[in-house]
């Protein structure tokens, strides 16, 4: 999912980089490879996916204001933790703040 005319290690940079900003400014750290192997959207879940997985089932918390930091609709991720088992809600709710964070990045880069 490498936007147009975005180098694929730029993008991945800038939204690793977003996603340690946001969750570090609420105490929780991530840290991600410079170079990933593999595809870069496979290495933001990979590192990511724990993270949130440990949240949801041991200090959920600590999502709540994760997720307004991030700005995640709270009743779309409700819907989710409700809806599905732990482990896909997860999945799920990782894959909602990689679109998020990259969407930022996104934006960021076009209105410079």
């Amino acid at each position: 999912m490498n936007p147009k005319n975005f180098p694929t290690h730029l993008w991945y940079s800038e939204t690793a980089d977003q996603i340690k900003k946001d969750f570090g400014s609420m105490g929780t750290d991530i840290a991600f490879p410079e170079n990933p192997s593999g595809s870069p959207d496979e290495a933001l879940f990979q590192y990511l996916f724990p993270v949130i997985y440990h949240l949801l089932s041991k200090e959920k918390h600590r999502m709540l204001p994760i997720i307004y930091r991030i700005g995640l609709p709270e009743n779309q991720l409700g819907q989710v933790i409700a809806d599905l088992p732990l482990n896909e809600a997860a999945k799920k709710i990782t894959q909602l703040i990689i679109n998020s964070e990259r969407q930022k990045v996104e934006l960021r880069r076009i209105f410079r």
